[in-house]
């Protein structure tokens, strides 16, 4: 079963611009996809598994 959870972030408006930049060159993504891609990626090489 998957769970969707909303997630608020303030982040600054630099990265904010490079967002949308990117979403504009990959019609294919969305915010959500490219957050949970980011998180994933980080816990792959942060997490304690």
């Amino acid at each position: 079963m998957n769970a969707t959870v909303s997630i608020l972030a303030e982040i600054p408006e630099e990265l904010h611009e490079s967002l949308k930049g990117y979403l504009e060159s990959h019609p294919n993504w969305d915010q959500d996809r490219v957050f949970s891609a980011a998180l994933s990626l980080f816990l792959l090489q942060n997490g304690n598994g």
